[in-house]
């Protein structure tokens, strides 16, 4: 029986700053949270990368928000690009397509700003969804 691959479920989220919209709170809708999940399983168990063990991306905007911190180990990327009931709208098959895009779109800014950011070239290359990204 083949060995089953450490799931770090909590290392990836994404939280919208517009809370009760996809769900109760800051919660998120279950296409969100099957993209989180995926994410999750194609990170590496150690990031490797600031002493950072959690990367959470903030969609929507939010006064006095800077782009990107670190605290306490958490990694936070704002993505003020980002209209919370208009993505409530969308059919599932965009809904899929637009988280997709927005979390290549945050590893990619990641990569691009850090010399240590390997971990998640490493999830992009472990995620199925990485080519063919359709445009919504």
């Amino acid at each position: 029986m083949p060995k089953k691959k450490s799931h770090n479920k909590w290392s990836f989220q994404i939280l919208p700053l517009t809370p009760g919209v996809l769900g109760k709170g800051y919660h998120v809708d279950p296409i969100t949270q099957a993209i989180e999940d995926e994410v999750n399983d194609a990170l590496p168990y150690f990031f490797r990368f600031h002493k950072i063990s959690k990367l959470v991306v903030g969609l929507g905007p939010k006064q006095n928000e800077g782009d990107y911190h670190e605290v306490l180990g958490v990694a936070q990327k704002h993505y003020p690009d980002f209209d919370v009931h208009r993505y409530a709208g969308l059919s599932d098959e965009e809904k899929v397509a637009t988280m997709r895009r927005i979390t290549l779109e945050v590893f990619d800014w990641l990569i691009t700003k850090f010399e240590d950011a390997q971990c998640f070239q490493t999830a992009k290359l472990n995620l199925n969804w990485t080519c063919n990204q359709p445009a919504t």
